[in-house]
């Protein structure tokens, strides 16, 4: 088990063993390396993905406590894993997709979201059925996601390389207030 906390606490694997109806804790690895505010933790292929206080996106060993890489760039995030890919999405707005990899930061692309709010938001990022869901306070924004056949991008903000997972100009799709509104970001 792995659990972090931010406010200058940090974040510590224990395994638990249990005999008969009792269960026994045993702390293997307790770090500062990584303070998790709000945005979650992900455990994939041996390695602890989640952003540390302030806004460091961070690889940690899940066996070592080791740092793998660390990252400013996706600002202080909640973060998903799916298909290879962590989504960031920053409390402030931008989502970016990074590769789930030990190897290094591999950022594959940023984009900001539409009809964003002036508040910081914190829900998760979800992908479902092919599609990435993003919520903004009141404000539902999904968009098709996935590989099919070919490979197919995205426009991105302020980065070289596309988000190579949804959609070229795909459809965003905007429900608030029970009301469904269509959206095209142009290339």
């Amino acid at each position: 088990m792995f659990a972090a906390s931010g406010y200058n606490t940090g974040g510590g694997r224990a395994d638990i063993k249990r005999s008969g109806d009792q269960f026994e804790a045993k702390e293997v690895f307790f770090t500062k390396k990584i303070q998790n505010h709000h945005g979650g933790v992900i455990l994939h292929d041996g390695m602890i993905y989640g952003c540390s206080n302030p806004k460091d996106l961070t690889c940690l060993d899940f066996n070592t406590s080791d740092v793998k890489w660390t990252d400013k760039s996706s600002g202080k995030c909640s973060i998903l894993y799916a298909d290879g890919m962590l989504y960031c999405r920053d409390e402030k707005g931008p989502i970016s997709l990074v590769e789930a990899t030990a190897d290094g930061f591999k950022l594959k692309g940023r984009f900001d979201q539409l009809d964003r709010s002036k508040l910081n938001s914190w829900p998760y990022p979800v992908v479902a059925e092919g599609m990435l869901y993003i919520r903004d306070q009141d404000v539902l924004l999904f968009m098709t996601c996935g590989r099919k056949n070919k490979k197919i991008s995205f426009p991105c903000s302020g980065v070289g390389t596309p988000f190579e997972l949804c959609s070229h100009g795909g459809p965003w799709e905007q429900v608030t207030n029970n009301r469904h509104l269509s959206t095209c970001i142009g290339s």
